[in-house]
C-alpha cells in the first residue's frame, strides 16, 4: 500500500488536489484487491458475514470466518 488510509469523511473544500489524487489513488487499490479476492474466490456470504458480527458483537470468542 503506497499511501495510507484516508480520513473519512473528507471534506472537499479542504482537500487539496494532490491529497485526493493520493485518496483516489488509495481507493482504487483497495477496489482492485477487493476485485482479485472475489475473482479468487476469498469471500464469505452476506447473511454467514452478519451472523460471525453478531456473534462477535456479543462477545463469542471467535476463529475467523472460512473465506473461500
Amino acid at each position: 500500500m503506497a499511501h495510507p488510509a484516508p480520513t473519512y469523511p473528507v471534506d472537499p473544500a479542504t482537500e487539496t488536489p494532490v491529497e485526493r489524487e493520493a485518496r483516489l489513488a488509495w481507493e482504487r487499490a483497495r477496489i482492485a484487491e477487493a476485485e482479485e479476492d472475489i475473482a479468487a474466490g476469498r469471500v464469505i456470504g452476506g447473511q454467514e458475514a452478519l451472523d460471525w458480527l453478531d456473534r462477535w458483537a456479543a462477545g463469542e470468542d471467535l476463529e475467523d470466518p472460512d473465506i473461500g
